[in-house]
């Protein structure tokens, strides 16, 4: 189940999104009205520290 879990975590699963940005392996995807959501495919071992300073930046001015 992994291998398709990393498929669908890709343009397919932001068909409708305005805007898709990459910070390391996380998608910020914006969609139509401005809302939006966080995804990822895999963290590529990524732990807490590594993680908290790119929830700062992806959500900063949004």
């Amino acid at each position: 189940m992994p291998n398709i879990s990393r498929k669908l975590r890709t343009d397919a699963e932001t068909p409708s999104a305005l805007a898709v940005e990459r910070l390391g392996p996380l998608r910020l995807v914006t969609l139509p009205g401005g809302c939006g959501y966080v995804t990822h495919p895999h963290l590529d071992g990524a732990d807490a520290p590594t993680l908290a300073p790119w929830r700062g930046t992806a959500f900063a001015g949004r």
